[in-house]
């Protein structure tokens, strides 16, 4: 058996990154506090000022393989592969155009996608901080390939006793279109098994995050989410086949539980995820979820208010009419979904704390930014601290943003009605002229309201052009839900215009 280290074995990474992850190892998931997801460490990803020296930190193998350890340790995700396949100095290649990469069943190097350091770097950064939509299943892939690449590169014990064990329970194994090899099936049957694991534990891991950070359920609503994923989770647990050869499922042996309790203690080294939700380090969540109290009006909070109000005027071009006085409710009507300020990173200014939403910030008295240096972009000075720059935006700027947060105070208050209800969708010029997802349709029922303008037919506005004259600084705001809900039974045109301003 090779011997897995049990410290960094590499010294040929930087030394800021590995006292970073060292600094970051000892905690986990549900350190401190066992009835909370403590966010990820902002050395591991958990900030994303940080992403792009680790993304190119992780973009080397070696480097790579010490992100995940750390990662996995505290995703409470198994580290007895990663150490293997260190120990053994094992070849690390990034290849193809994602996740998914097929590494040839006989290879042993490690065949990954070329997104894969990417994806690896902003990898659980959202668990306990805020609702995350990201796919967990390139994570079990990951795993399911450092899986079978151990098992073509290891040698000695256990792992002969354990691979002569598979081939030999595989021996008559068949997909759907017949017989197999038995080592290909062991193979592809054993690594399943472990990405299934891991994938089930990360899903599980997000869906108590998000019920966490979602505050707008009801005590019952968050109790009966609780239910499903626990019984998700579980239910993983029954599943008996495992395993594809050239793309065709294997149909039999079943995967028995001599060979899942082998595979759990020498492979996953009988971590949390080999376990039923009852006896993992998960388990003290679940109560204080469960009694979690719904909490009041997120647009009630004043920072959420300043957020509000700065990621209006970042999104709005302030030259050209009031449109922030209208794009505004957009973003109300998210934090309002939402119940929080996770709404808010619809925008790009937002989500990437852009320059120019730090100046808006510090404007309506949010100092948090103050010392922070701006870029080029935005006609702004470069090296200029925000607070420097805030003081130097004119003074027209200067009371579109006061009157943004009078009016925003006036809509916490009620004072205000919603023009827009349930309207979520808003973009610039260029977001409008794309051709995925809702700004095609929303471009082509602008269109539609154009057409039955020009001929006098009623139809409902659900897109607005801010201002409404054809000037080149302009911006949609529309109505998504009902769109989406109207082209599901009208098709939309083959051929759907760009929008351009006259006289551009």
């Amino acid at each position: 058996m090779t011997e897995s280290p049990s410290t960094s074995v590499w010294t040929d990474i930087g030394s800021f990154f590995l006292k970073a992850l060292e600094d970051a190892s000892p905690i986990s998931v549900v350190d401190p506090d066992p009835t909370t997801l403590t966010p990820m460490p902002a050395a591991l990803g958990g900030a994303a000022a940080g992403h792009a020296d680790l993304a190119t930190q992780a973009s080397e193998p070696k480097g790579f393989l010490e992100l995940l350890r750390a990662k996995a340790h505290y995703l409470l995700l198994p580290v007895t592969l990663i150490e293997h396949l260190q120990g053994a100095s094992a070849t690390v290649m990034f290849t193809g155009v994602d996740s998914n990469a097929a590494a040839p069943p006989a290879s042993t190097a490690v065949v990954l996608g070329a997104d894969t350091p990417a994806y690896l770097t902003v990898l659980g950064m959202d668990l306990g901080r805020q609702v995350s939509s990201s796919d967990p299943g390139p994570l079990g892939a990951l795993y399911g390939e450092l899986c079978r690449a151990w098992l073509q590169l290891a040698s000695g014990e256990p792992w002969k006793a354990l691979n002569d064990a598979g081939i030999a329970h595989y021996t008559n194994a068949a997909t759907t279109d017949g017989g197999v090899d038995p080592g290909e099936a062991w193979g592809a049957a054993v690594s399943e098994y472990v990405a299934t694991r891991v994938h089930e534990w990360i899903a599980l891991l997000t869906n108590l995050s998000n019920a966490a950070r979602d505050s707008t359920l009801s005590p019952a609503s968050r109790s009966q989410l609780l239910d499903d994923v626990c019984a998700a989770y579980e239910a993983a647990f029954e599943r008996t086949l495992y395993g594809q050869v050239d793309n065709k499922p294997l149909v039999q042996p079943t995967f028995p539980p001599e060979l899942r309790d082998l595979v759990d203690e020498h492979l996953l080294g009988l971590n949390a995820l080999t376990c039923h939700y009852a006896q993992t380090p998960l388990v003290g969540i679940l109560d204080a979820l469960r009694a979690m109290p719904v909490q009041p009006p997120a647009i009630d909070n004043t920072e959420v208010k300043r957020k509000i109000v700065a990621t209006a005027l970042a999104e709005s071009y302030l030259g050209s009419g009031n449109q922030e006085q209208e794009i505004i409710w957009i973003y109300v009507n998210l934090v309002e979904q939402h119940n929080n300020v996770n709404g808010l990173r619809r925008s790009s200014a937002y989500k990437h704390e852009q320059d120019h939403y730090k100046v808006y910030l510090y404007l309506v008295g949010d100092q948090r930014y103050a010392g922070h240096k701006v870029g080029k972009g935005y006609g702004f000075t470069p090296g200029n601290t925000v607070k420097r720059q805030a003081a130097m935006t004119s003074k027209a700027v200067r009371e579109k943003a006061a009157a943004l947060l009078a009016l925003m105070d006036r809509i916490a208050d009620h004072q205000e009605k919603n023009p827009h209800p349930h309207w979520y969708g808003q973009g610039n010029g260029d977001d409008f002229n794309r051709n995925d997802g809702k700004w095609r349709t929303a471009r082509a029922y602008w269109w539609l309201q154009e057409k039955a303008r020009d001929t006098g037919t009623d139809i409902p506005t659900w897109v607005i052009r801010l201002p409404p004259d054809k000037v080149k600084q302009v911006s949609f705001i529309f109505d998504e839900d009902s769109i989406k809900t109207y082209y599901e039974t009208n098709p939309v045109p083959d051929d759907v215009p760009p929008y351009v301003p006259s006289g551009h």
